[in-house]
């Protein structure tokens, strides 16, 4: 399966755990879950020239999945907080 989407780039709400993610639009939530099962789903991911192969992290509270952004792929990037960007993802 895959997806483009476009989503804004936000930083977890803890001075304890620095992570940005970005946030799958819920319309992929379903499809996903429902062809792959509950948990953590492996997929290749790009963003501008960048690609790396990461997890999707189940989010309950907001009903989709995330992905964190490590600090290599928003320098890379030129990625803020607040940024919006669009995302190519492929589940493996």
């Amino acid at each position: 399966m895959k997806c483009t989407f476009s989503t804004t780039l936000w930083k977890w709400p803890s001075a304890v755990m620095p992570w940005y993610f970005v946030s799958v639009p819920k319309e992929y939530y379903s499809a996903i879950r429902e062809k792959y099962g509950k948990g953590l789903k492996r997929v290749k991911i790009t963003v501008g020239k960048s690609t790396w192969e990461t997890s999707l992290l189940p989010h309950s509270a907001s009903g989709t999945y995330l992905v964190a952004l490590k600090a290599s792929i928003r320098k890379a990037e030129g990625l803020f907080e607040g940024d919006n960007l669009t995302a190519f993802v492929e589940l493996l």
